[in-house]
């Protein structure tokens, strides 16, 4: 199963405290996970992805940084890592359930201002899939670009902001989620 952690603070950290510093890192639970209940899957090497907010005078959307590399075997992570600071952060790395070895199957997606993780999997997967994208407004269904459940969900939660006429800025309303 794949693993994530999001970090929400009144100021910025350097992504390195969070990312591969720690004894209990994303990092060092991508290969040395002593808490796994999936033993299928010992390691978590099917790429990674890093998401974080920067200076508002950059932009309001995030960067975003993924790889198909394993975290461990990645200089570049440790590179940014060390030299990024962010309030808000996004990191995952992933163990293969659904979709491909693929660069656009690792998290975090973004759409415009909004980032999305998800960790496990869509019960039933393969009987909603076809239900789920019929469901779809043809941009969110044609907007999919990996083969993730993940990335699916997200362009489901996109559909169902439009629908309810809310912007990224009236997302964190607690009704959202509760009422979809």
């Amino acid at each position: 199963m794949c693993r994530f952690l999001v970090y929400k603070g009144r100021n910025d950290i350097l992504l390195s405290k969070l990312i591969t510093e720690p004894s209990h890192s994303i990092l060092t639970q991508s290969y040395d996970c002593r808490l796994r209940l999936d033993t299928r899957r010992p390691v978590n090497g099917d790429g990674f992805g890093v998401g974080f907010y920067t200076s508002p005078e950059l932009g309001p959307e995030p960067c975003i940084f993924t790889s198909t590399l394993p975290a461990w075997n990645c200089d570049n992570l440790e590179r940014i890592a060390s030299k990024t600071c962010s309030s808000l952060v996004f990191a995952h790395v992933r163990a293969t359930t659904e979709g491909s070895l693929a660069e656009n199957n690792c998290h975090p997606f973004q759409h415009n201002t909004l980032m999305w993780m998800h960790n496990g999997n869509l019960g039933g997967w393969y009987h909603i899939k076809r239900p789920l994208g019929d469901s779809l407004a043809n941009k969110w269904y044609l907007g999919v670009k990996g083969g993730t459940d993940s990335e699916w969900a997200f362009a489901l939660f996109l559909d169902l902001m439009e629908k309810k006429e809310l912007t990224p800025a009236q997302h964190q309303r607690e009704d959202l989620v509760l009422n979809c």
